[in-house]
């Protein structure tokens, strides 16, 4: 056999090697905030089948009715008793990893001459990048349905989030269905049935009027005001200059009243990781608090369920999107829940299956040859609006390309 002829290298190109500072990431990922705020993984309840249901019980607005003396008493309607039912999400997913691919690496972050003999490092950045993937969708599902419901769409075997009766979704999610009302959609999303008769892009839009009819409205439909606001920082731009809200806080003062950049006013504690959320209270509508939550995520397609992480607009999804203003209640279990589901799983070759409720993790040790493991990932899950009318999905300005992402 010949042998291959000599190369000759520099000192320096044969042992100069770089010295390794740190492992960073390029992307932030979104704060949670919604999450946080209505306790989607702290406050579920459970469901053991993944189909649920619950019975609606209303409490009543009528008025006694009266009788003359020395007769009997008035017989009343019953008051009537409805069913309602839906269908759990299931997150399952696994990464695949054989020790000889990950075996003697140098530990990421670590200098040259470090060595991981199993790649143990490696193997937990990337169950935690799974679980972060976990985390994005729960937001993500959060933000649709205080939006009023999405959709579901089919890709091979994996599914992927959707918009609201977009076209191929297999599956709708409707958080708007109620009983005998069919307009209540038409009334609590768009220009809510016309309470926004003018966009908040114009100055002189009369915010405040259309605040005060849109409390009347809620005080009927629901019995309460929504005081939660939470829209995009370009929205809240607008109504810094609006002529009504700096009329009533008056020309020597500030037209908002307090202004956090880094917390949510419900619930959410003060943290560096809190990016892209702010929360204001306007001098002029003080009983409103609106959260600015610019936040976005890269949403799986038909040709990439899976989905791609994105440097540029084209390739992500606002949390909240833009123009839109959503009112809701003070987070509360009496509107928004979250149900969760078990299912029976096997951690490893000898146990038997075990029930695993909501959500979790496990490492699987793949068969002796050639040796390996899974990372596997579970939940079984969906947030719950219970009382519909208590949500408010205002469109309340148009988008143009100033807005990046809509």
């Amino acid at each position: 056999m010949a042998e291959n002829p000599q190369s000759y290298v520099t000192v320096k190109q044969l042992w100069q090697t770089p010295y390794i500072k740190g492992v960073y990431s390029e992307l932030a990922t979104p704060s949670m905030m919604l999450s946080k705020m209505f306790g989607v993984m702290e406050k579920r309840e459970l469901a053991p089948a993944r189909v649920f249901g619950w019975d609606q019980f209303n409490l009543t607005r009528t008025v006694a009715t009266m009788k003359a003396p020395m007769t009997a008493p008035s017989t009343i309607r019953r008051q009537r008793v409805a069913t309602k039912t839906g269908a759990l999400l299931r997150v399952a997913e696994k990464l695949h990893i054989y020790d000889e691919e990950i075996a003697h690496l140098r530990p990421l972050g670590q200098p040259i001459g470090t060595m991981d003999q199993r790649g143990e490092a490696w193997f937990t950045r990337q169950v935690k990048n799974m679980t972060q993937r976990h985390r994005n969708l729960i937001e993500y599902a959060t933000s649709k349905a205080i939006q009023g419901g999405f959709g579901i769409a089919r890709s091979g075997e994996m599914y992927y989030i959707t918009e609201l009766n977009a076209p191929g979704n297999e599956f709708d999610i409707d958080m708007f269905q109620v009983e005998n009302d069919s307009g209540c959609r038409a009334r609590h999303t768009g220009d809510l049935g016309g309470i926004i008769d003018t966009d908040w892009s114009d100055p002189g839009a009369d915010i405040v009027g259309q605040l005060m009819k849109l409390r009347q409205r809620q005080l009927v439909e629901y019995g309460e005001v929504c005081p939660i606001a939470i829209t995009d920082s370009r929205t809240l731009a607008y109504m810094m200059n609006n002529v009504s809200l700096s009329q009533i806080a008056g020309s020597a003062n500030r037209v908002w009243q307090s202004w956090d950049g880094n917390v949510s006013p419900v619930g959410v504690e003060p943290s560096s990781r809190n990016i892209g959320s702010q929360a204001i209270v306007f001098s002029a509508i003080p009983d409103y608090r609106w959260i600015a939550y610019d936040n976005v995520v890269s949403l799986g397609t038909s040709s990439d369920p899976q989905g791609s992480d994105s440097f540029t607009v084209d390739g992500v999804n606002r949390i909240i999107p833009a123009g839109h203003v959503i009112f809701t209640p003070e987070p509360s279990e009496e509107w928004f829940t979250v149900y969760e589901g078990e299912e029976p799983v096997r951690q490893n070759w000898q146990s038997d299956a075990t029930m695993m409720r909501g959500f979790g993790a496990w490492n699987f040790p793949l068969p002796q040859h050639p040796p390996g493991r899974e990372a596997n990932m579970i939940d079984n899950f969906l947030p719950v609006i219970r009382l519909p009318r208590a949500i408010w999905n205002a469109t309340v300005r148009p988008t143009d390309a100033h807005d990046i992402v809509t």
